[in-house]
């Protein structure tokens, strides 16, 4: 689930307090898309096909169970790093 939906069930809800949001439960929120997980033993090249498509990518480990995000950001930033560590000259960022 992303901000986004969450964002969408409270616009979609007329005349609502606050408080009343408190037993909203996450299943009765539609998700827009499904994010797709890569696994800790995924290679770079799958997460930077996950990245391309998703503002984060989440983590599982190797039985299926969710352990973290991976944000497009911090992928990118890992790119960089690594062209400067095999003195590649980046563009400019």
């Amino acid at each position: 689930m992303a901000e986004g939906d969450l964002l969408r069930k409270i616009k979609s809800l007329e005349h609502i307090e606050l408080h009343e949001l408190e037993h909203l439960r996450i299943e009765e929120v539609p998700r827009h898309r499904d994010y797709e997980p890569i696994t800790i033993n995924d290679e770079m090249e799958s997460i930077l096909s996950r990245a391309s498509e998703q503002n984060f990518v989440p983590v599982v480990d190797d039985q299926n169970i969710f352990i973290g995000l991976v944000r497009r950001r911090e992928i990118i930033e890992y790119c960089i790093s690594q062209l400067f560590i095999h003195g590649e000259t980046p563009l400019n960022v």
